[in-house]
């Protein structure tokens, strides 16, 4: 039984070390410690755009954890991830909304407060274009599977 979650442990850190290499590989630089180099900083950006999650982030203040500046963190970033740090923040928020949709009985209007969006008319369209369902919709349709 351990053996086979070892087994599964060992393949997700392969398959993260393989992700991380091809995000090295397509960051706009030409030494492969520059890349490394841009990539440990966009990472410590990327951190702390996720603890910052619930509540307002700058593009600055993420990009001054990074130490570059916003300009270049939001180039680098995209290159990184396929995403602008906006669009990533985003999709976090999404499924940690999603999470405590199926996890509590919190009201929506509380889970769209505390996945850090200000509107609850813009949680539920983003919502809605993220999981083809309303926030409503999609606790009723989760505490069904359970």
């Amino acid at each position: 039984m351990f053996e086979d979650e070892f087994v599964q442990v060992a393949e997700g850190l392969v398959r993260a070390e393989r992700r991380g290499r091809a995000a090295i590989d397509r960051l706009p630089a030409a030494r492969a410690g520059t890349r490394e180099e841009l990539y440990r900083r966009v990472l410590r950006g990327r951190d702390y755009l996720l603890s910052c999650a619930d509540r307002t982030v700058r593009l600055r203040d993420a990009a001054g954890a990074a130490y570059l500046s916003p300009y270049h963190f939001h180039r680098v970033f995209t290159s990184a991830f396929g995403q602008t740090p906006h669009q990533h923040l985003t999709r976090y928020r999404l499924e940690r909304a999603a999470h405590l949709l199926a996890s509590t009985s919190r009201s929506v209007t509380e889970i769209c407060l505390e996945s850090g969006f200000d509107s609850l008319g813009s949680f539920s369209s983003l919502f809605h274009r993220r999981f083809h369902v309303s926030p409503s919709r999609f606790r009723v349709a989760s505490s069904a599977r359970v």
